[in-house]
């Protein structure tokens, strides 16, 4: 579950009826016009699900989910820039970068053989980590402090 979606689910369709023109709605999905970029849209090829919290454009191929939708249309793109202003606009903190050094809590005995077994995986490869922050707006300090890994170690069976 999104961080809109967690805060905001009640109202997801009728941000994204400020965001396309509607023509119908099918099955709970909300269906329109494109708002991409350089797509002029003149048959109804966008459809948005504020239930499932995703939207996908049939013809141009453009996708996302409410988060991604208002950026474009308002001009951020999705990055960083425009999951901030989102969560600005809608009263959502946005705190992405982790807590300072010091503030952090040990972790519990039983996570032991979790991180040996996290130690085991290489980092993570920094084209990895430019699409983690472009497409998911993850600081690198973030996904750090997460100890998010790539998996490049496998048990034989």
């Amino acid at each position: 579950m999104g961080i809109a979606e967690t805060h905001l689910s009640g109202q997801l369709g009728d941000i994204a009826r400020d965001l396309f023109e509607v023509k119908s709605e099918k099955g709970g999905e909300l269906i329109g016009l494109c708002p991409a970029p350089g797509h002029d849209d003149k048959n109804p090829s966008f459809s948005y699900n504020p239930d499932k919290d995703i939207c996908h454009c049939f013809s141009c191929g453009f996708k996302g989910d409410i988060i991604t939708l208002w950026s474009t249309v308002k001009g951020y793109g999705d990055d960083k820039e425009g999951f901030r202003a989102f969560c600005e606009e809608f009263g959502i903190s946005d705190n992405l970068d982790p807590p300072a050094p010091g503030r952090q809590k040990p972790p519990p005995e039983d996570l032991q053989p979790l991180n040996e077994a996290c130690a085991m995986l290489g980092p993570l490869p920094d084209d990895w980590v430019k699409k983690l922050s472009r497409t998911r707006a993850w600081s690198p300090g973030a996904l750090e402090y997460l100890g998010i890994r790539q998996q490049t170690h496998y048990q034989e069976k």
